[in-house]
């Protein structure tokens, strides 16, 4: 198909004709300049994000030209400003490594380091002397969303240069995974003595002594559960809080036993206490923005004068909160705790120093991977041996906020925003639209992109801080598959005493 430009531009443009054809096309479309010169194909560049679902089948074009040729195929990912590390490259290169259909193929790869997409591949395509570009136009990646902007934001290319588009007639999939993301847990657990639904987990009491926590896809702002649902957001909290509770059950018993599902786990059932124990190494979100109104003491603890948004704190602090069973968890002091009686000072001062110890743990491994650990919750309840026991998770993006390591000083020294891996994004649009929980204030609605790309988020932090891939479980049916592996484990396991 031809990409004859528009007029008054000097390089060839995907033409609106053509650009129209691949967006709506389901098949393979090979667009070719109008003055191309036929020359071998020996050099092509595949570029791709890693996220779309490559296989065989949809690369089969791509494997056919390569083999008739004996091309040279040079993978081509582009990581963003700021993001590019040695543990990033390892977990993208693992990637490449797993995709089945490069095998017997002459391949290589190659990661840049760029905001600007289209420029990108186009200096890139020149530089190596390509002479195909391959790309997977999808809605949701970021070949499909060039193809879906304004004509002045169209991609340019060299002239010369053909493009093969590739589709693998998942029209629907982006439509699907979000129909399977689990917002309600309509499920029969055996020996179900009831539920607790809380914003984000759905906590079935089975006997006398056992939890089962489904992860739901549900995200909350300022107490308030958003009305979509998050593809795979379940399955990266639930996972990444095993992966914490793991590393830190040397300085606090934890309550979990095991995980039965990408979005279920298992665990003892704990007397929680009615507080959370908040631990802030730096002046960000709610604590910034009771600073930046006037305020210099948050719950007992007293705030220095002169920090700006962001600030590294001199030391860490607990600012603890209330555990409200419905609204807002409200901010509450030590003396206040102690004097409600709503937790003993014996019990409080072991509170606070494995609050500490976890945060200094935490703090350790997010260094580790290139992150800042900013601030978190943590949530502590007792057993029938009355020993005090870390319960739900930690150090999830629910549950905490992270800077990158990389460029902080540098931001902070301009007065720039962080750049983080947290919820505080979505805070701050929710915020710019106008809603921050209160009433009468009614929820943005939040586009199929814009939800895609908190999922994006989500799973990014889980490959950052684990430093392995995540690997997406099957959500052809979600609910199915959950009822399934809890059925499975209540029937062939003995429920555990401790």
């Amino acid at each position: 198909m031809g990409t004859k430009g528009a007029s008054g531009i000097t390089k060839v443009l995907i033409g609106s004709v053509t650009a129209r054809v691949i967006k709506e096309s389901l098949l393979p479309i090979l667009s070719i300049p109008e003055n191309a010169k036929f020359s071998p194909l020996k050099n092509i560049v595949f570029a791709s994000d890693l996220h779309e679902n490559q296989n065989d089948s949809l690369v089969n074009p791509l494997k056919k030209i390569a083999e008739r040729f004996n091309s040279e195929i040079t993978l081509l990912n582009i990581l963003k400003s700021n993001e590019i590390s040695k543990g990033k490259v390892n977990r993208q290169i693992a990637k490449l490594k797993g995709l089945k259909y490069l095998n017997n193929l002459n391949t290589s790869w190659s990661f840049i380091e760029s905001n600007n997409l289209s420029s990108t591949i186009e200096q890139f395509c020149e530089n190596n002397r390509a002479d195909l570009l391959t790309v997977i136009a999808r809605h949701n990646n970021f070949f499909g969303r060039l193809l879906h902007d304004s004509i002045s934001q169209r991609l340019v290319f060299n002239s010369k240069l053909p493009i093969l588009t590739l589709d693998d007639s998942s029209i629907n999939e982006e439509r699907s995974i979000r129909d399977n993301t689990i917002i309600k847990t309509d499920i029969e657990i055996p020996k179900n003595k009831g539920v607790y639904n809380g914003k984000v987990r759905d906590v079935f009491s089975v006997g006398n002594d056992l939890l089962v926590m489904i992860v739901t896809d549900r995200i909350s702002c300022f107490d308030v559960v958003l009305p979509k649902g998050i593809p795979y957001k379940g399955q990266v909290i639930n996972q990444l809080a095993t992966y914490f509770l793991e590393q830190t059950e040397d300085i606090v018993p934890n309550w979990l036993i095991k995980n039965i599902d990408p979005n279920v786990s298992v665990g003892y059932r704990c007397q929680p206490f009615q507080i959370e124990m908040i631990v802030r190494g730096y002046l960000a979100g709610h604590a910034w923005r009771e600073y930046s109104h006037g305020k210099r003491t948050l719950c007992g603890v007293k705030l220095p004068e002169g920090l700006r948004e962001n600030d590294k704190l001199p030391k860490p602090i607990i600012t603890p909160t209330t555990k409200a069973e419905i609204g807002h968890d409200e901010d509450i002091s030590k003396e206040e705790i102690l004097k409600q009686k709503l937790v003993s000072k014996e019990d409080y001062e072991l509170l606070e120093k494995y609050a500490l110890a976890l945060f200094e743990r935490g703090t350790k491994i997010a260094a580790e991977n290139g992150l800042i650990l900013v601030d978190t919750k943590y949530e502590f309840g007792k057993y029938k041996d009355n020993e005090i026991y870390l319960i739900d998770e930690i150090h999830t993006p629910d549950s905490s906020r992270y800077f990158f390591t990389k460029g902080y000083d540098e931001r902070q020294e301009v007065g720039e925003k962080q750049k983080q891996l947290s919820k505080e994004f979505l805070r701050e649009w929710l915020i710019e639209n106008g809603f921050q929980g209160k009433e009468g204030q009614l929820i943005p609605e939040m586009s199929d992109d814009f939800v895609n790309s908190v999922s994006e988020r989500y799973i990014e932090l889980f490959e950052i801080l684990t430093d392995t891939p995540f690997k997406r479980a099957d959500v052809s049916n979600i609910s199915h598959r959950i009822g399934n592996n809890i059925h499975q484990f209540l029937l062939f396991n003995q429920l555990p005493t401790k």
